[in-house]
C-alpha cells in the first residue's frame, strides 16, 4: 500500500510571470530560459544575508507559474507574527525585484492554507486560494496579501498598520516590496525604475498592457510622494 499523504498548514505563494508565454515562443538560443532561472536563483541570493534557506522553501514553478510554501510551527498563534510568513513575503518581494530587474511584471497571491508539495504534484486549499487571489483578483502587477496572513505579521512603529503591506485604492492589501529595499538605497531604485516604467509605456499599443504599466507607475509615484 502506498504512503499515505497529508496536508500541512503553510504560508502559500502563487506567482505569476506576466508575459512569459510569449517570452517562451520567442525564446533563441534559450535565452529566457536562463533569465528565469537567473530570477529564480537571484531572489534566493537577495534573501541569503536574512538566513532564509532554500531547503526551508517548497518551490514549485511550471512555465510561468511559481510556488513558495513554507510549513508553519504547530504552536503558530493566529494572532502572534511569525517568522516563516514574514520569510515567504521577504522571498517574494525579492523574487518581484528580481523579475523587475530582467523586464518581467509579476502577479500574486498569498495566503494561509492547507498544502502539500511533493517532487510530482502540489495540492490543498491554500494552492487553490492563492491561486483565485492571483487570477480572479489581483488584477495588476502586485500580489495580494489574504486576510488570514495580516495577523501573523508584524506591525509598524505606529501600530496601526503592518510592515511591508500597503492597501491600495480598491482596499486590496497587497505586498510593498520596495520596502524591502535598504531606505539608503530605496529613492535611487525608484528613480531609476520609475524612469524605465515611463519609456516602456511608450511602446505600448495594448491596452490591458498599458493599464499593468500605469498601476506600476502610480505605485512608484506614490513612494516618491509625486
Amino acid at each position: 500500500m502506498s504512503e499515505w499523504l497529508e496536508t500541512k498548514k503553510c504560508v502559500v505563494a502563487f506567482i505569476d510571470l506576466l508575459g512569459t508565454s510569449e517570452a517562451i515562443k520567442n525564446d533563441e538560443n534559450n535565452v529566457n530560459l536562463n533569465s528565469m532561472n537567473q530570477i529564480l536563483q537571484a531572489a534566493f541570493d537577495m534573501c541569503l544575508d536574512k538566513h532564509i534557506c532554500k531547503e526551508d522553501v517548497q518551490v514549485k514553478a511550471f512555465s510561468d507559474n511559481i510556488v513558495f510554501a513554507m510549513e508553519l510551527p504547530n504552536k503558530t498563534d493566529s494572532t502572534e507574527p511569525c517568522a516563516h510568513v514574514q520569510n515567504v513575503l521577504e522571498l517574494c518581494a525579492c523574487f518581484q525585484l528580481a523579475a523587475f530587474r530582467l523586464a518581467f511584471s509579476t502577479r500574486g497571491g498569498i495566503t494561509i492554507g492547507d498544502f502539500f508539495c511533493n517532487d510530482i504534484f502540489v495540492w490543498g486549499k491554500g494552492l487553490v486560494r492563492a491561486y483565485m487571489l492571483e487570477s480572479k483578483e489581483a488584477v495588476y502587477p502586485r500580489i495580494l496579501i489574504d486576510t488570514n496572513v495580516l495577523p501573523l505579521l508584524p506591525k509598524c512603529d505606529n501600530e496601526e498598520k503592518w510592515c511591508h503591506v500597503k492597501k491600495d485604492s480598491d482596499d486590496a492589501n497587497f505586498l510593498d516590496y520596495l520596502s524591502f529595499i535598504p531606505e539608503k538605497n530605496r529613492k535611487e531604485y525608484v528613480k531609476r525604475t520609475l524612469a524605465e516604467a515611463r519609456d516602456m509605456i511608450k511602446s505600448l499599443d495594448d491596452e490591458r498592457a498599458i493599464q499593468k504599466v500605469n498601476w506600476t507607475i502610480s505605485y512608484l509615484e506614490n513612494e516618491l510622494d509625486i
